[in-house]
């Protein structure tokens, strides 16, 4: 939204962005690996120091939350997805608001995106 409404003018912000995102992927990446027995938790912790500059700390608490809850990484990619799919469908779609979208879709909380789309709409 910071992004969207111009409040933040900051010549890095579009770096920020695409730093945030290639996290995200190698997130995923990373999370896939250990599911699928292909990285060891070492493996996992030298990929985030090696691709995204992590510190070792920092690599080491995001590989034991992606061993402690397995593909939470992808759901949260999946649901950002969603959510730019809906804004896009609604904004322009519809002629939303910026903020009519973010009320309507932080008025339903955390249940599930789809039940959003089927229940919140119309």
């Amino acid at each position: 939204m910071l992004a969207d409404l111009r409040i933040d003018r900051s010549p890095w912000l579009p770096v920020q962005q695409l730093h945030d995102a290639l996290w995200r992927c190698h997130r995923i990446l990373v999370d896939l690996r250990l599911q699928t027995g292909r990285y060891s938790y070492e493996q996992a912790v030298r990929h985030l120091q090696q691709h995204v500059g992590f510190t070792r700390a920092r690599a080491e608490a995001d590989v034991n939350w992606y061993t402690a809850q397995p593909a939470v990484p992808m759901s949260y990619w999946l649901g950002r997805l969603e959510n730019e799919r809906l804004r896009q469908r609604l904004m322009i779609g519809r002629g939303w608001s910026l903020q009519r979208f973010n009320d309507w879709l932080l008025s339903f909380g955390t249940i599930p995106q789809g039940w959003i789309e089927k229940y919140g709409l119309d």
